[in-house]
């Protein structure tokens, strides 16, 4: 769920943008994105959409989630466009943070590359000086 919780986001502004209320733009992003089958069973299962989400973010129990649902909670039981501005900040911080991950693996895999490529170069040199060394 967190690997597809920045699409679940975009996909309910978007919805939210549109014009849909949040009970049929959460239960259309579930359906049309790639997420848990046990989130559709829920949100299908539970009276609302939102408390389908609640019910599923005590079953994953991660504070991504968790705080997706409180800004859902707030928004549903205040109204307002608060709510889209809030899960555009909360989305581009989801983005942020992923940027952020895959730089650093980005940067490891950097590091292991330039050290084989030393290796690499060594062996060369090992190779093409050696010759030389014994023809002295």
């Amino acid at each position: 769920m967190v690997k597809v919780l920045p699409q679940l986001l975009q996909s309910l502004i978007l919805n939210l943008h549109t014009g849909m209320t949040l009970e049929n733009a959460i239960a259309l992003s579930a359906k049309t994105l790639s997420v848990p089958e046990t989130l559709v069973t829920q949100i299908s299962v539970q009276q609302s959409a939102v408390a389908g989400m609640t019910a599923y973010a005590q079953l994953v129990n991660d504070d991504k989630v968790w705080r997706l649902i409180r800004l859902l909670e707030l928004g549903q039981n205040t109204g307002g466009n608060h709510l889209t501005y809030a899960l555009e900040k909360f989305n581009q911080e989801l983005w942020a943070e992923r940027l952020a991950l895959l730089k650093k693996q980005s940067e490891k895999v950097s590091v292991q590359l330039t050290f084989l490529l030393m290796l690499s170069l060594i062996s060369i040199i090992v190779i093409a000086i050696a010759p030389i060394l014994l023809t002295l």
